[in-house]
């Protein structure tokens, strides 16, 4: 799918630009550059070993980063530094810029750019001195590399050894009698390293490279070959569906960069001219060229140690992009962008590049042993002129929505409005950074606003019926205003089937009783609230049908819940009289269910009914006369004896033990059983009668073997009795 847009990239690196070095050596006069130290004075070339003592004495112990630490460790840095404050040094300027270009161009950098130099410090190695393998940080913006001048002082050993990926180069510095400077110059990406010095003093000053580049396009001509194959990339990968992803290709370059290097025209090497052929064939296609940081992450199961991991199987990886610039080098507020590496056009491959960081991680238990590895590079990200809109949705869902919901602040915007709509459709939905009922109010103003059924639809479709709530019932209003009842009803039956498909269960709308009552002041239409309704109804069965199959002490706790329920439904019922019918299958549903509502239940939920229309007597009356005949039939077994200790319980669980719990729970005069039981026993008991719900109290005597279970049935089987034969008395009285 690349091969187009790599064979062109490859042609013009081979026909027009020579290859870039990473690392190249260059020679210039000593007596252009004049060196002096705070106390010490000025430093004529070649060094005394005199004045080599002195730089040592003004000189401190170097230190080293590592991620955001500063070290001090001898064991990886071994050297001696003296910080740029300290040091007054002078080129003469000619010479100094000669040998900068000579090395700007070798490195493959714009001929349109200059390369300057930023003192950091003077290092002395002496014998056995030496700096293990490390990678420079760009410390300024624009920084692109690191410049050693090594000064004139016999020394052997000390190579400066440069790797860039799977190369490596030797700049060797070592001499007995060399009167000049020997300047070395790499990429910043590059790990370099210092081998011991063996006999002498290697002194060197470092510099920090800085590209300065404004603008270099308009020297560069355009690459045919690849406007062609970009056009062939996008043309082949493009979907006519209307929600379909906008297309991007993403270009790795060969170089890797930090946010202070990262700029169109101070790329290195060959990126330079890839970036520029990349911007000028996107401007002529009509695409948005980007740049970007991309850093990819691998966990790979290893068998060995911190030292020497070997690597068995690729766990996981992944790639994120970051920190985008537009073409014009502005920051873009874009967040981490995840993307695959099979998406990915490159001619580097990853394996060629040094991993930035690493992580060792030993077995720990269920998990290890593991390292990780994380890279860094660079991207080009291009994407068509017309799917900007998309990819802000995309990239930065929170501003571009935000951006689009100011627009329906004033009237005038339907049009722009429906255009930004149907743009971002891929990503309108995703990424929603505050929360569902918040992003349902935005949504739904979205819908009224743009006044087009279709992308109303699409608007309001991923979302659920229970975020209908009070609170948004004024702006559900104005949706019936602009689409019309039906519409809005066939929205909530598509939210109902979709809820019905899904793995979780349905759940009731919040207040029912409320949200009618606000529904009828605000007029909105009685096939809405009538739906509305009818959903509540079938959650409120299918609570309840769920609840036969609990546990009595689970129906025990969720009854206050359940009445609460079946009170909200029947009220909100009244406030329409087409709803008759609903209010009617609710009252035959409690009627009969037995084990979920208790006579005294039902006469709760009928005396908290207030209010009650006049068409909907009929079916209280059916309620009103079933209470009578059952409460009449409670109290004509009079009240429970205070001696009676019976109580009343299902088969359930016939086990040896449960038979004889059974039988001292149905016992009429037996109180208090002790009953020497072991703990398995016990607690298959116990959770019996307390699953159950039964009034006994449950203990352990802790003596003899096995340890004694105490059944004690309580007061509360007497005083549950005479409370519960008290209220349906005075039920009774108010029937």
């Amino acid at each position: 799918m690349f091969s187009e847009i790599i064979d062109a990239l490859q042609v013009k690196n081979c026909e027009e630009t020579p290859h870039a070095q990473f690392a190249v050596h260059e020679i210039l006069e000593h007596r252009t550059c004049t060196l002096a130290v705070d106390g010490i004075g000025t430093i004529t070339f070649p060094f005394t070993e005199k004045k080599i003592e002195a730089l040592k004495k003004a000189a401190q112990p170097a230190k080293y980063g590592l991620k955001e630490k500063t070290l001090l460790d001898k064991t990886v840095r071994d050297t001696y530094e003296i910080s740029a404050n300290q040091l007054t040094v002078q080129f003469n300027d000619e010479a100094l810029q000669s040998i900068l270009s000579t090395m700007q161009r070798k490195m493959g950098l714009s001929e349109h750019a200059r390369l300057t130099a930023h003192l950091h410090n003077l290092l002395v190695y002496e014998p056995g001195q030496f700096f293990k393998p490390h990678q420079d940080s760009e410390k300024l913006n624009n920084m692109i590399g690191t410049l050693v001048i090594v000064l004139p002082s016999a020394h052997i050993g000390g190579d400066l050894i440069v790797h860039h990926r799977q190369d490596k180069k030797i700049l060797k510095s070592e001499n007995i009698d060399f009167p000049e400077l020997q300047c070395f110059a790499f990429y910043s990406d590059c790990q370099h390293e210092i081998k011991k010095v063996r006999q002498g003093y290697r002194v060197a000053l470092t510099y920090n490279l800085v590209l300065k580049n404004n603008n270099d396009e308009q020297h560069h001509y355009q690459n045919n070959k690849l406007e062609r194959a970009l056009t062939n990339y996008f043309e082949s990968s493009s979907d006519d569906a209307d929600d379909a992803e906008p297309i991007e290709l993403i270009y790795f370059l060969d170089h890797e960069y930090s946010e202070h290097s990262l700029r169109w025209n101070i790329l290195k090497g060959n990126d330079h001219d890839v970036a520029l052929a990349f911007r000028q064939a996107a401007k002529k296609l009509n695409l948005k060229a980007h740049l970007t940081l991309a850093e990819h992450h691998e966990s790979w199961a290893t068998d060995g140690d911190d030292d020497s991991p070997e690597l068995q199987e690729l766990i996981d990886d992944d790639t994120a992009l970051s920190f985008w610039l537009d073409d014009n080098n502005q920051a873009l507020p874009y967040q981490k962008h995840y993307i695959e590496l099979d998406e990915v056009c490159c001619i580097k491959d990853m394996k060629e590049f040094t991993p930035f960081d690493e992580e060792h991680e030993g077995y720990m238990g269920n998990y290890g042993n593991t390292v990780d590895y994380w890279y860094r590079r660079a991207a080009i990200v291009l994407w068509k002129s017309e799917d900007q809109i998309a990819m802000n949705f995309n990239l930065n869902h929170e501003v571009a929505f935000a951006d689009l919901l100011a627009l329906t602040t004033s009237s005038g915007n339907e049009k722009v409005v429906c255009q930004i709509i149907s743009k971002a459709k891929p990503f309108l939905h995703r990424s929603r950074h505050s929360s569902e009922e918040d992003n349902f109010s935005s949504y739904l103003k979205l819908a009224i606003y743009c006044k087009n059924k279709d992308l109303a639809n699409f608007l309001l479709t991923p979302f659920k019926i229970t975020l209908i709530k009070k609170n948004i019932l004024e702006d559900f209003k104005k949706l019936e205003g602009t689409y019309g009842a039906d519409w809005c009803v066939n929205l909530l039956k598509y939210w109902v089937s979709q809820q019905q498909k899904s793995y979780y269960s349905q759940h009731e709308l919040e207040h029912i009783e409320l949200l009618a009552a606000q529904a009828v002041r605000l007029n909105i239409h009685e096939s809405i609230i009538y739906f509305l309704l009818s959903y509540q109804h079938n959650c409120f069965l299918e609570n309840d049908q769920k609840e036969t199959k609990s546990t009595p002490c689970n129906k025990k706790q969720n009854l206050t819940c359940r009445k609460k329920q079946a009170i909200s439904l029947l009220t909100a019922c009244f406030v329409i009289s087409s709803s008759i019918d609903i209010a009617q299958q609710w009252i035959t549903h409690l009627l009969s269910q037995n084990e979920l509502y208790s006579i005294l239940d039902i006469a709760d939920i009928y005396f908290a009914c207030e209010k009650i229309p006049s068409h909907f007597q009929p079916i209280m009356k059916t309620m009103h006369q079933h209470l009578k005949k059952h409460i009449s039939d409670e109290l004509a077994e009079s009240l429970r004896d205070p001696n009676d200790w019976t109580i009343t319980i299902p088969n359930g669980c016939n086990c040896e033990h449960c038979k004889i719990m059974k039988g001292f729970v149905r016992n009429k005069v037996e109180r208090e059983k002790i009953w020497p039981l072991s703990e398995q026993y016990r607690d298959h008991v116990s959770s019996v009668i307390s699953q159950l719900a039964l009034p006994i109290d449950i203990s352990v005597v802790k003596k003899g073997s096995p340890y004694r279970l105490v059944l004690q049935k309580t007061d509360r089987l007497y005083l549950d009795a005479k409370e519960q034969f008290e209220k349906l008395t005075k039920y009774m009285r108010q029937l």
